[in-house]
């Protein structure tokens, strides 16, 4: 029962415009492709396997403040939400355009600080919500061939659990010049009974190959039944981008866990080489 899409040799795809409500489940299967751009209720699981993509519209240039954000993708599963090794649950790219976003500058900002850059002067404002991430990443400045794009917004409630083996992002991207300027990473948030996989959860800044890269954004995972996380095995990141070697990454986002019991979450800002 619900929804099916893919399975075959060419691509198909179905896009959720309105609020929706399903009696059973969605399955994206191989070249298949669910885009949700109003959030989905779902009586059953929402499974994505090898090949499949759950993901949301991009958003457009007259989006420019968390006020008149348009388009995120929120699912909420009255039983599992599973994403295959090889299946993707995405908004890479889909953020703030160009110059546009709270946190829009030479280094667009989300989670974290501008760090070492070599063009331009002047980064945006770190903005968002530690514990509650919601909002879409920003674009950078569109100067010199620069049009990275911020990293959209996920938001996944699952009744029993989530399984990771593949990813779920919402990255920052460069587009246009790739050597600079990328976008900041967007918001990835999690809640289910319990968080199991070896895959990735996501909201990166977006690399460049020498400067000028997004910062991090945010993540948060929450766990309703597991009093811990030790039935995860994956990697949950909002590293800054990567740039060239001498400049590193620019400024890591934030990641909160909390689970069952707990009195206070946990945050952690991690860039690959050292976290507090």
């Amino acid at each position: 029962r619900g929804l099916i899409v893919g399975g075959g040799t060419a691509a198909a795809g179905i896009r959720v415009t309105q609020p929706l409500t399903v009696t059973g489940g969605m399955e994206a299967l191989t070249n298949g492709t669910f885009t949700l751009d109003a959030p989905v209720n779902l009586t059953e699981s929402l499974v994505v396997r090898s090949g499949g993509v759950v993901t949301h519209t991009a958003n457009p240039a007259t989006v420019t403040h968390p006020t008149n954000e348009l388009y995120k993708l929120v699912a909420w599963a009255g039983a599992d939400i599973i994403v295959d090794k090889g299946g993707r649950i995405t908004a890479n790219g889909c953020g703030y355009r160009a110059g546009k976003g709270p946190g829009a500058g030479n280094v667009p900002l989300h989670g974290g600080t501008a760090g070492n850059y070599n063009y331009g002067g002047g980064e945006g404002d770190t903005y968002g919500s530690i514990a509650h991430p919601v909002t879409l990443g920003s674009g950078c400045s569109n100067i010199n061939g620069g049009h990275g794009v911020g990293g959209g917004a996920v938001r996944l409630t699952a009744v029993r659990e989530v399984r990771v083996e593949g990813s779920v992002t919402a990255v920052g991207a460069a587009a246009g010049n790739a050597n600079y300027y990328s976008g900041a990473g967007g918001s990835v948030w999690i809640t289910a009974g319990r968080l199991t996989g070896t895959g990735t959860v996501s909201a990166n800044g977006g690399d460049t190959t020498m400067s000028n890269a997004g910062s991090g954004g945010r993540v948060a995972l929450y766990l309703e039944d597991a009093t811990d996380f030790s039935d995860w095995k994956g990697f949950a990141t909002a590293r800054g981008g990567q740039q060239a070697t001498s400049l590193g990454r620019t400024g890591a986002g934030t990641v909160y866990r909390k689970a069952k019991g707990w009195t206070l979450g946990r945050g952690t800002i991690e860039n690959g080489d050292s976290y507090i």
